[in-house]
């Protein structure tokens, strides 16, 4: 009997989804960006990072990945399931049907419907966030 990821202990499950991040990256994302390397160059070492890079993601989205630094940073491209220079976009299609169009067709609302359950818990959320910003700033000691 298989047993899917999510079921394994923490440890296993992360170590089950290392191993499909690795076989999606080299198996099925193609690089779309050809100056950002998907493997690291064995020849130039890798910049130093710092506990808080290895610890969490840094504001420009760098050292995401610590083996490609460059991988997930602001303004980097998405990889693709498809190389680049396979796809063709149709330019005199693109915009049929129009997603504007289609999106009224299908949620539009034919009649006002009142949302009261969001009310409550929109205003139960907003007494909740007044309360506990009337204690920002204070010393806690």
């Amino acid at each position: 009997m298989k047993v899917p990821w999510y079921r394994l202990p923490t440890f296993l499950a992360l170590i089950k989804l290392f191993g499909f991040r690795e076989e999606l990256r080299h198996h099925n994302l193609h690089n779309t960006q050809p100056d950002l390397p998907i493997e690291p160059d064995p020849d130039e070492p890798l910049p130093p990072t710092t506990p808080r890079q290895r610890r969490a993601r840094t504001a420009d989205g760098t050292h995401n990945d610590l083996d490609v630094p460059e991988m997930g940073k602001a303004g980097a491209r998405f990889g693709r399931n498809v190389p680049l220079n396979d796809a063709f976009p149709d330019k005199e299609n693109l915009l049929i049907p129009n997603p504007r169009t289609v999106s009224n067709k299908l949620l539009a609302r034919k009649e006002f419907v009142p949302a009261t359950k969001l009310n409550l818990l929109a205003a139960a959320w907003i007494h909740r966030a007044r309360d506990a910003g009337s204690n920002v700033g204070e010393a806690t000691s």
